[in-house]
């Protein structure tokens, strides 16, 4: 897990000599969205493109923290081409405790609210293009 210290060289990364995460923070994100838009209504072939640009846990003070994750996703369709919609996604997740312990479920509630938004966005483009997602030439067949 990594962190900063917003009062040292708040620039500057730094790992939790004495922590360690069940897996990297990339799949355990993935495993949370992969979960999340499965339950969604949304048909058709079109496919997500992920880029995990942020996934730190910040420290305002030594009793306050926060978690912080950005992404960037695009819609993109079955066959290569130009994205269909792109976005930057940004949470920030205050921490119960400001340990690595409350940075982990910071991220776990981080990425659970990430996961909503990015399959609300899905919803949201469905609906505003007309004739949806799945026209042709866009997911549909």
């Amino acid at each position: 897990m990594q962190y900063r210290l917003g009062w040292d060289a708040p620039e500057r990364r730094r790992a939790f000599a004495e922590s360690r995460w069940a897996s990297v923070p990339g799949a355990m994100l993935a495993l949370v969205l992969e979960r999340t838009l499965a339950q969604g209504s949304a048909s058709g072939r079109c496919r997500l493109r992920i880029e995990l640009d942020e996934f730190v846990h910040e420290f305002a003070s030594p009793e306050r923290s926060s978690t912080r994750i950005v992404l960037r996703a695009g819609l993109l369709p079955p066959r290569p081409g130009i994205a269909l919609a792109s976005r930057e996604f940004t949470v920030e997740e205050p921490a119960p405790t400001p340990d690595a312990r409350g940075g982990a479920r910071a991220f776990r509630a981080g990425a659970q609210r990430l996961a909503v938004e990015l399959s609300d966005w899905i919803v949201t483009l469905d609906r505003e293009l007309h004739g949806g997602l799945n026209a042709r030439g866009r997911c549909g067949a």
